[in-house]
């Protein structure tokens, strides 16, 4: 389950394709359109994807998920709407295309089980355009974007990491006592801060035993999880994609490890795969909407890195409370640089650098400082903003999607996404603080993912 990240873009008009790129061994080529049916108004997009070390076993799976941004009559950035059915996958390794019952997107993933390389040439996902309100397909301009996830499965899970005698700062745990507490499909014991959590059932806000929300994400249900954090390069794309406004409102603001910046008015990031700081929690927000996905919970953060396994006091997202971490990078930040000790699985300070840069072939879970569930980087690199069961301004939250549709200042425009405050996770699973989220810290960044059930 462990591997790089994968991430792309890949800017192309109708028939012709006028770029290709990609970074970390996830890549998409020859992307056009060979068909169009205009009495239906689809037409099916063909391209090719690739990536290295996907895997698919009993317990989970990677998975790309994949949408399109188009340009309308005004030139504005829309969302293409992907029919339910009508796709192809291709030539290769038998793949899943699964599209959601929004249709504001893919999933790709292994059919079978199975590990390796990913070569897949001729898969196509049908766009059904008319939907969307196009009439004449002939010279639009159209982008298809790629993305690496990790299906995490319904299950029950700890939360906090006391053991009873001591606990991380800002932990989980029973009302009276320092122990963590199971999330399962009954009803909790009361936690400290006086509510309970049913794992399939929702929020209990006041532990009078009726729930008060019940769709708030518990973790307990599946779910997907992007497997990095976003990267600079994946956050430029999404600028060049919005409007003027918009792009004033969300552009990240500068630090030496920021390399994101405005060339004869497009954005580009020298070092794409360096992961996204400069954000606060409202502008990920904003590209989570963009992007069809949604804001994780810290419940899901937790069930993500450890598993279904008891919870360790102080442990990381590779299951010990043991840092090994690097003193400085080797190389060149080219894509190809690494730490400058073998097998460390994460800086020493929180800072901004290429995702997934501890995860080789022959590196184990620890080494690479992967989660239980294969997901990359959920102790080191930046900090995260999570949306927090504790918070009582967030407890509203039901985990809707995004839309594909921003406002007109470029905030997100999902009913129930709190943009006041929201938990902040430093690298020990269950330690937490808190955060206004129109702040900006240079060492926090964000990962997204989608509801699966």
């Amino acid at each position: 389950m462990i591997n790089f990240k994968n991430y792309f873009l890949v800017p192309c008009f109708f028939i012709v394709l006028i770029q290709t790129s990609y970074s970390n061994y996830m890549s998409l080529r020859n992307v056009t359109i060979v068909s169009d049916n205009t009495g239906a108004q689809t037409s099916q997009v063909r391209f090719n994807i690739s990536w290295e070390n996907s895997w698919k076993d009993d317990v989970n799976w990677d998975a790309a998920w994949v949408f399109i941004k188009f340009k309308d009559g005004s030139g504005n950035w829309k969302h293409a709407t992907l029919s339910s059915s009508g796709h192809n996958g291709g030539t290769g390794t038998a793949l899943t295309i699964e599209v959601p019952s929004d249709n504001l997107g893919a999933y790709i993933y292994r059919t079978s089980n199975g590990a390796g390389h990913i070569t897949q040439t001729d898969m196509e996902v049908q766009w059904d355009y008319g939907v969307d309100g196009v009439v004449d397909m002939t010279g639009i301009e159209f982008r298809m974007f790629a993305m690496e996830m990790v299906y995490i499965p319904q299950g029950s899970f700890a939360i906090g990491d006391g053991n009873g005698t001591t606990m991380s700062d800002g932990s989980f745990r029973h009302l009276n006592f320092p122990y963590y507490v199971i999330v399962n499909e009954n009803l909790s014991p009361e936690l400290y801060g006086n509510f309970k959590i049913d794992g399939d059932g929702g929020l209990d806000f006041d532990a009078d035993g009726t729930i008060d929300n019940p769709d708030f994400p518990t973790g307990y249900k599946s779910f997907y999880i992007m497997k990095y954090e976003i990267t600079q390069g994946q956050y430029s794309d999404f600028l060049n994609t919005v409007t003027t406004v918009q792009q004033t409102y969300l552009q990240p603001a500068g630090d030496s490890r920021m390399t994101i910046s405005k060339v004869s008015g497009v954005y580009y990031a020298s070092h794409p795969d360096r992961g996204c700081n400069g954000i606060n929690m409202v502008k990920g927000m904003a590209y989570a909407d963009w992007a069809g996905l949604r804001p994780m919970t810290e419940l899901e953060y937790e069930k993500s890195c450890r598993g279904p396994l008891p919870a360790i006091y102080g442990e990381f997202a590779w299951g010990t409370p043991v840092k090994n971490g690097r003193n400085a990078l080797v190389g060149i930040e080219n894509g190809a640089e690494k730490a400058d000790i073998p097998q460390r699985n994460s800086g020493y300070s929180i800072e901004a650098y290429r995702v997934g840069l501890y995860a080789e072939d022959t590196t184990t879970r620890i080494n690479s400082g992967a989660s239980y569930y294969g997901v990359m980087d959920m102790s080191s690199n930046l900090a995260e903003y999570y949306v927090s069961a504790k918070l009582t301004t967030n407890r509203t939250f039901t985990g809707l999607h995004g839309n594909g549709v921003l406002a007109a200042s470029g905030d997100p425009d999902v009913v129930d996404w709190d943009t006041s405050d929201c938990a902040v996770i430093e690298f020990i699973v269950s330690k937490r603080s808190g955060a206004y989220s129109q702040f900006i810290n240079y060492a926090h960044g964000i990962r997204l993912g989608r509801s699966a059930y």
